[in-house]
This record gives structure tokens, sequence and C-alpha cells, in this order.
């Protein structure tokens, strides 16, 4: 990874909120354990970073292409409330079956990485011609095809800018 990860965390301060973004530190069982759960292997700069902190609140919440702010990375594990293969879609695509909703699709083969319930960056699999995932923005509210915001993670985080 060639982002220091320094210039991707906010700085850590000794809060509840915090503490219950943060995963105990990542090793390779709780890697592989993910990727077997999710089929795929995940980018090795998401793994890298994590590997200095194993999910937290980021120093620069705006990208480009996100419309909403991104306040944390999700890291691996029991602990946070939000962790990378944990999410499950069948709630949201139950209801986009019920409701006659088409988008977005392909939500089966994208794992998120951050969002806050209403939207979600995600490793997108679904185009996978790289070794890596595409980075893609995902707005269940809007209903919206999802979009390709990054064409590595490595690269979303390299565009992450501070607030306005």
């Amino acid at each position: 990874m060639t982002t220091n990860p320094a210039d991707v965390w906010k700085p850590a301060q000794p809060t509840d909120e915090l503490l219950s973004m943060t995963n105990e530190p990542l090793t390779d069982g709780m890697v592989r354990a993910v990727e077997q759960r999710i089929g795929q292997a995940l980018p090795e700069s998401y793994v890298t970073l994590l590997r200095t902190l194993n999910g937290g609140f980021v120093r620069n919440k705006r990208h480009p292409l996100v419309n909403g702010e991104i306040d944390s990375i999700w890291g691996i594990g029991r602990k946070a409330s939000s962790t990378v293969g944990s999410h499950d879609w069948s709630e949201e695509l139950e209801h986009m079956r019920a409701q006659g909703i088409t988008e977005p699709r392909g939500l089966e083969r994208m794992v998120p990485f951050a969002g806050d319930g209403h939207y979600f960056v995600c490793f997108d699999y679904n185009h996978l011609e790289d070794a890596e995932p595409t980075i893609a923005f995902v707005d269940l509210e809007l209903h919206k095809p999802a979009v390709t915001v990054a064409k590595s993670f490595e690269r979303f985080v390299s565009e992450l800018r501070a607030e306005d």
C-alpha cells in the first residue's frame, strides 16, 4: 500500500465510540475466514491497512463520487458492530423483490466495508477483471444502479478528502 496508513486513520481518542469500531489485531486466520465466507480474496491494500488498525474512523470523509460521508472503514472481527464479511443482503433483496425494485443489481457479489445502512461502499466482485475488485457506491434508498467509484481500494483511499 503506497498510501501512508497515518494519513488514512483518524488519530485515536479513548472514547466508547472509537472502541466500538476497533477490532482485535488482525491475524492471517481472520483474513482467511472472511475470504472463505465471501468466496473471494480481499484486496491486499485493504488487508495491509487493517494490519495497522483493524477498523476505525478515517481522517478524510469525502470521496468525490460518493453521496455521503465515509466516517469509518470496517475491520474484520467480532468486536465491532460492522465488520467486513458480516453484512447479509437478504433483507434488502427480499424488500426489493416484494416492491418490484430492480436496482441496485448485483448486491450478492458486493461486500460492504463502509456505510451507514442507507448507503454502502463495497468491494464489487461482479466484474472481476483484475486481481482485485472495483469499489462501488450503493444507495439503497434511491434504488439506482451501483456506481463504480474507484478501480481499486488503494485508489479509493487515496481519493478521500477532508470535509468541506
